[in-house]
């Protein structure tokens, strides 16, 4: 995870906290304003900030896409990945992660993260400014935050926190689809949901959710995974790996591909997924889990960066696809959360409850709609 922190309206909290940053990612990019300022870190040759052509300074963080499309629409030859309608900062498709954008006069500081909040993105306000962090851990030791009783409770009870709360007294998380602006003259901080997705029931035909869902995913996939790269998948033998395989196939065909696979070489999971991969044609990188996944410095080293070390069997697949020249990484996460597998662990518990069977339908079909049934 690259991150991104900043802030308006306290500029001495500002470089507290981007020391603190670069103490995570030594490689930092940085803008300084009188009233406030931006950093992120991006992997070479992606870049973190840019400048638009009305003179608004942005900070992305999120996946490939996002980096890839973030210089195109600072100047002007792409779409926008920020539009303001009617007053409220919204994210288009192309912005799949966080944005963090300083508008031209440097008097207002916006916030938005994309619909699924698979980029965390934290928030406090202090001193009559905002800060703002991807990473928990730096932003409340820069403000000497406290632990929040109730957050922690939540924590340890749920698996997650309720409503944005989070374990320390002061920092906010950003939620999934919210906007939030802070305006530096009148030092409000105001709040927009900009997505649909928690408030909407879906009344369709069957048959009409299969179409959408197909064409989504696979335009998904075009919008994510453009050509001339090469990408891995984090395969199972599950029905949302197999959904993936065959959007990937079918948009980018098995020469773009590498299916990464970790666990006991002998357990019936692997056996499964090695006839699902060798039917496909696709390469396959299958890891065992030797002992030194536990070493200390590992995994401190992937704390610091992640601050999350529940799947830290993930990091090592990372820096073993990087070293095989992997530009980016596809997982059916997002099916498993919906698809209810992680149970009260996931803060979408109420949503997978009810939705379980129909993810798993959808799944199927969307699979014989892409005519790889044989999957």
């Amino acid at each position: 995870m690259p991150g991104m922190i900043g802030g308006i309206g306290c500029i001495d909290r500002c470089r507290d906290l981007l020391e603190r940053f670069k103490s995570i990612w030594p490689e930092v990019t940085e803008e300084a304003f009188p009233d406030g300022l931006l950093a992120g870190h991006a992997f070479e040759p992606a870049r973190a900030l840019h400048r638009t052509c009305n003179g608004c300074h942005l900070a992305v963080d999120g996946e490939l896409a996002i980096y890839l499309h973030a210089s195109g629409a600072a100047a002007g030859e792409g779409p926008a990945l920020l539009v303001v309608d009617d007053g409220i900062p919204r994210l288009t498709r192309l912005a799949r992660g966080n944005v963090a954008a300083i508008c031209s006069d440097g008097r207002a500081l916006h916030l938005v993260t994309e619909a699924t909040g698979g980029f965390p993105l934290y928030y406090a306000e202090v001193n009559g400014g905002l800060l703002f962090s991807s990473y928990l851990r730096i932003l409340a030791q820069c403000l000497n935050s406290g632990r929040d009783a109730v957050g922690l409770a939540q924590t340890l009870c749920l698996g997650y926190v309720v409503g944005g709360r989070t374990c320390f007294r002061g920092i906010r998380r950003v939620l999934p689809g919210q906007a939030i602006t802070y305006d530096l003259e009148s030092r409000r901080l105001t709040i927009y949901e900009t997505t649909r997705a928690w408030t909407r029931e879906l009344r369709e035909p069957w048959e009409h959710i299969v179409e959408r869902t197909e064409r989504a995913l696979r335009q998904a996939v075009r919008r994510c995974c453009p050509p001339g790269r090469r990408y891995a998948i984090m395969m199972s033998a599950g029905w949302d790996s197999r959904l993936v395989l065959a959007a990937m196939l079918a948009e980018c065909g098995p020469d773009s591909l590498l299916c990464y696979t970790h666990g006991d070489p002998a357990s019936r999971e692997l056996r499964l997924t090695r006839r699902i991969v060798g039917r496909r044609g696709v390469p396959s990188h299958f890891e065992d889990m030797p002992q030194d996944f536990f070493q200390p410095q590992e995994l401190s080293r992937d704390f610091d960066r992640t601050e999350n070390l529940e799947w830290f069997y993930w990091h090592r697949a990372g820096r073993l696809l990087a070293a095989e020249g992997v530009d980016a990484v596809v997982t059916g996460m997002f099916g498993e959360i919906l698809g209810g597998q992680y149970g009260a662990l996931m803060a979408m518990k109420e949503l997978a409850a009810g939705k379980q069977n129909v993810m798993k339908q959808v799944s199927l079909i969307g699979l014989q709609l892409l005519r790889l049934d044989r999957l």
